[in-house]
């Protein structure tokens, strides 16, 4: 099994993926893991984008863009919103296991919305 993660499968070529659909490539795209891990925590404490913006001195627009895995999270941001959410940054960078499970988001809708 091969295992590449997300920006250096691109500057491989090779395609990156959230979730494997076949068992002998598996390519993480961490933008959108810790997106999703994001979203879903930020929604169990009440948090939306705008809160995240606020925390970490941001526009709405620059959040909106990692906020749906489209941009790279910075480590320093990771470790300020793990800090805002009472949880470790280990907690946003690893796959979850049912992250297939959670919604696809639109910009300030929560996970029970």
């Amino acid at each position: 099994m091969i295992t590449t993660f997300g920006t250096d499968a691109a500057l491989r070529g090779l395609p990156t993926k959230t979730f494997a659909d076949k068992e002998e490539d598996v390519v993480y795209d961490f933008s959108k893991i810790i997106a999703a891990n994001i979203r879903a925590r930020a929604g169990f404490k009440g948090l939306n984008q705008s809160d995240i913006a606020r925390i970490l001195h941001l526009t709405p627009g620059a959040i909106n863009q990692r906020w749906n895995g489209r941009r790279e999270w910075p480590v320093n941001d990771i470790a300020k919103i793990a800090n805002a959410l009472d949880i470790t940054p280990w907690e946003l960078v690893q796959p979850m296991e049912d992250i297939e499970k959670l919604p696809q988001l639109d910009s300030n809708q929560q996970p029970f919305d």
